[in-house]
């Protein structure tokens, strides 16, 4: 301990101070205050959590209450036939530019797939629409109504035509609507339901 002290002391005698200028700007150091950091963060994360829970809110309510599209109940039967088949508007290539389906190309999905039982489009708000639809073998494609609850009450499977892109595609103007394999084709049937 001694022999430090006295190294200490011979090194700070040998020790002169020296002004060498200014090399560069200078700032004063301002620090934010860490409570109020805290605080700041605190209430972002609550602002964060709430805005969570809305979306969450909002996303349960629009799978309960999804956007369908409102068709008005068939007073006159009307049968028809939808052709499904696609034709190609471009070509389709794989990763290496090689052309896998050409421009022009026809497809017809019903060459590789049967519609076994149909499908049955309905308003699940409309009481007898849904008997009709009880009546009838056919997967169940609800165009209005809730089909968290319609599926849970009926202890079935329910699917749902979102923003009416199916009715649209298929052309079908009012319900309830029943679509059918006929060959290569599809038979649509709206229903007058009484």
């Amino acid at each position: 301990m001694a022999y430090f002290l006295t190294l200490l002391l011979f090194c700070s005698a040998n020790l002169s101070a020296k002004d060498f200028g200014v090399f560069g700007a200078t700032f004063v150091i301002q620090e934010e205050d860490l409570i109020v950091v805290l605080q700041e963060r605190l209430a972002k994360a609550k602002l964060e959590e709430k805005q969570i829970l809305e979306l969450q809110d909002a996303f349960i309510e629009s799978v309960k209450n999804p956007k369908g599209k409102k068709l008005p109940k068939a007073i006159y039967p009307r049968i028809f036939e939808f052709d499904p088949t696609l034709c190609m508007q471009e070509d389709i290539k794989d990763q290496d530019g090689k052309i896998i389906v050409s421009k022009g190309m026809q497809f017809n999905p019903l060459n590789s797939i049967v519609l076994r039982n149909g499908l049955l489009f309905f308003d699940g708000n409309d009481k007898k629409q849904l008997a009709w639809a009880k009546q009838l073998q056919g997967l169940w494609v609800l165009t209005a109504g809730n089909p968290l609850e319609v599926e849970s009450r009926e202890n079935r499977p329910v699917y749902f035509d979102q923003a009416g892109y199916l009715t649209s595609k298929l052309k079908i103007e009012s319900l309830p609507a029943r679509v059918t394999q006929k060959g290569l084709k599809l038979k649509i049937e709206e229903i007058p339901c009484f």
